[in-house]
Protein backbone atom coordinates (compact mmCIF):
# COMPACT_ATOMS: atom_id res chain seq x y z
CA UNK A 1 0.00 0.00 0.00
CA UNK A 2 1.47 3.61 -1.30
CA UNK A 3 0.43 5.29 2.47
CA UNK A 4 2.13 1.96 4.35
CA UNK A 5 5.14 3.60 6.92
CA UNK A 6 7.45 1.10 8.63
CA UNK A 7 8.08 2.06 12.03
CA UNK A 8 11.41 0.50 13.74
CA UNK A 9 12.89 0.95 17.31
CA UNK A 10 9.46 1.43 19.04
CA UNK A 11 9.11 1.04 22.74
CA UNK A 12 7.04 -1.61 24.72
CA UNK A 13 3.88 -0.74 22.95
CA UNK A 14 1.10 -2.42 21.43
CA UNK A 15 -0.90 -2.22 18.37
CA UNK A 16 -3.65 0.03 19.77
CA UNK A 17 -1.05 2.51 21.44
CA UNK A 18 0.54 2.68 18.00
CA UNK A 19 -2.92 3.55 16.42
CA UNK A 20 -4.25 6.15 19.04
CA UNK A 21 -0.37 7.61 18.53
CA UNK A 22 -0.32 8.14 14.73
CA UNK A 23 -4.31 8.77 14.14
CA UNK A 24 -4.00 12.06 15.41
CA UNK A 25 -2.32 12.84 12.45
CA UNK A 26 -4.65 12.00 10.00
CA UNK A 27 -6.98 8.71 9.52
CA UNK A 28 -5.34 5.58 9.66
CA UNK A 29 -6.62 1.99 7.49
CA UNK A 30 -4.47 -0.14 9.28
CA UNK A 31 -1.49 -0.30 11.97
CA UNK A 32 0.50 -3.48 13.42
CA UNK A 33 3.13 -4.02 16.14
CA UNK A 34 5.05 -7.51 15.04
CA UNK A 35 5.43 -9.78 18.19
CA UNK A 36 7.29 -13.11 17.90
CA UNK A 37 6.16 -16.37 19.11
CA UNK A 38 5.58 -15.43 22.67
CA UNK A 39 3.66 -12.39 21.84
CA UNK A 40 5.87 -10.05 22.78
CA UNK A 41 6.34 -6.86 20.61
CA UNK A 42 9.63 -7.27 18.19
CA UNK A 43 10.46 -3.52 18.62
CA UNK A 44 8.96 -2.68 14.75
CA UNK A 45 5.35 -2.67 13.38
CA UNK A 46 3.38 -0.44 10.25
CA UNK A 47 1.28 1.74 10.01
CA UNK A 48 -1.04 2.24 6.56
CA UNK A 49 -2.50 6.37 6.28
CA UNK A 50 -5.15 6.20 3.08
CA UNK A 51 -3.62 9.86 2.41
CA UNK A 52 -0.20 9.78 1.32
CA UNK A 53 0.01 13.96 1.55
CA UNK A 54 -0.30 12.51 5.38
CA UNK A 55 2.24 10.11 5.42
CA UNK A 56 5.02 12.20 3.83
CA UNK A 57 4.32 14.78 6.50
CA UNK A 58 4.17 12.20 9.52
CA UNK A 59 7.26 11.00 7.72
CA UNK A 60 9.47 14.26 8.14
CA UNK A 61 8.95 14.49 11.81
CA UNK A 62 10.53 12.92 14.31
CA UNK A 63 8.26 11.07 16.63
CA UNK A 64 9.19 9.71 20.22
CA UNK A 65 7.30 7.17 22.09
CA UNK A 66 7.18 6.56 25.24
CA UNK A 67 10.75 8.45 25.31
CA UNK A 68 12.13 7.11 22.64
CA UNK A 69 12.72 8.28 19.12
CA UNK A 70 11.71 5.88 16.44
CA UNK A 71 12.53 5.48 12.69
CA UNK A 72 10.31 5.81 10.62
CA UNK A 73 10.70 4.74 6.66
CA UNK A 74 8.37 3.86 3.32
CA UNK A 75 6.79 0.58 3.71
CA UNK A 76 7.45 0.14 -0.48
CA UNK A 77 10.70 -1.88 -0.75
CA UNK A 78 12.49 1.47 -1.62
CA UNK A 79 13.25 3.14 1.18
CA UNK A 80 13.43 6.50 -0.07
CA UNK A 81 16.20 5.40 -1.74
CA UNK A 82 16.61 7.80 -5.35
CA UNK A 83 15.28 6.95 -8.51
CA UNK A 84 17.99 5.53 -10.11
CA UNK A 85 17.55 2.18 -7.97
CA UNK A 86 15.46 -0.49 -8.34
CA UNK A 87 12.19 0.44 -6.24
CA UNK A 88 11.24 -3.81 -5.59
CA UNK A 89 13.56 -6.25 -4.46
CA UNK A 90 11.96 -9.27 -6.24
CA UNK A 91 14.07 -9.76 -9.91
CA UNK A 92 17.36 -9.06 -8.34
CA UNK A 93 16.28 -11.92 -5.19
CA UNK A 94 14.62 -14.94 -7.16
CA UNK A 95 17.94 -16.70 -8.58
CA UNK A 96 19.78 -16.00 -5.21
CA UNK A 97 17.47 -17.64 -2.89
CA UNK A 98 18.44 -20.76 -2.15
CA UNK A 99 17.88 -23.50 1.09
CA UNK A 100 20.17 -23.21 4.37
CA UNK A 101 21.18 -26.77 5.55
CA UNK A 102 20.72 -27.78 8.94
CA UNK A 103 22.82 -30.75 8.44
CA UNK A 104 26.94 -30.53 7.13
CA UNK A 105 27.39 -28.30 4.28
CA UNK A 106 26.89 -29.44 0.61
CA UNK A 107 29.35 -28.45 -1.81
CA UNK A 108 27.41 -29.19 -4.67
CA UNK A 109 24.35 -27.40 -6.23
CA UNK A 110 21.64 -29.16 -4.42
CA UNK A 111 21.26 -28.99 -0.27
CA UNK A 112 19.66 -32.39 0.63
CA UNK A 113 18.69 -30.88 4.36
CA UNK A 114 17.32 -28.19 3.57
CA UNK A 115 15.98 -26.61 7.41
CA UNK A 116 12.25 -25.72 6.97
CA UNK A 117 11.17 -22.17 5.62
CA UNK A 118 14.68 -21.19 5.77
CA UNK A 119 16.80 -19.29 3.12
CA UNK A 120 19.91 -17.93 2.27
CA UNK A 121 19.60 -14.21 0.32
CA UNK A 122 22.64 -12.93 -1.29
CA UNK A 123 23.70 -10.53 -3.44
CA UNK A 124 21.51 -7.84 -2.28
CA UNK A 125 21.88 -4.01 -2.64
CA UNK A 126 23.25 -1.97 0.53
CA UNK A 127 19.98 -2.52 2.92
CA UNK A 128 18.94 -2.85 6.52
CA UNK A 129 17.59 -5.79 8.31
CA UNK A 130 13.36 -3.87 8.80
CA UNK A 131 13.85 -3.14 4.98
CA UNK A 132 14.73 -6.97 4.41
CA UNK A 133 11.68 -7.97 6.67
CA UNK A 134 9.45 -5.75 5.62
CA UNK A 135 9.93 -7.32 2.18
CA UNK A 136 9.68 -10.87 2.89
CA UNK A 137 6.43 -10.41 5.55
CA UNK A 138 4.38 -9.23 2.10
CA UNK A 139 4.93 -13.18 1.32
CA UNK A 140 4.12 -14.37 4.82
CA UNK A 141 5.13 -14.87 8.10
CA UNK A 142 8.70 -14.25 8.80
CA UNK A 143 10.21 -15.45 12.21
CA UNK A 144 13.52 -14.21 11.65
CA UNK A 145 15.55 -11.91 9.28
Amino acid sequence: SPGKIFVGGLPEIDTEELFAYFSSFGTVSDVVVMKDSTGRPRGFGFVTFDDLLVRERVMSMEHTLKGKVVALKPADGNSGRSSGMQPQLMPQLMPQVIPVSSGTRNTGSHNPNPSPGKIFVGGLPEIDTEELFAYFSSFGTVSDV
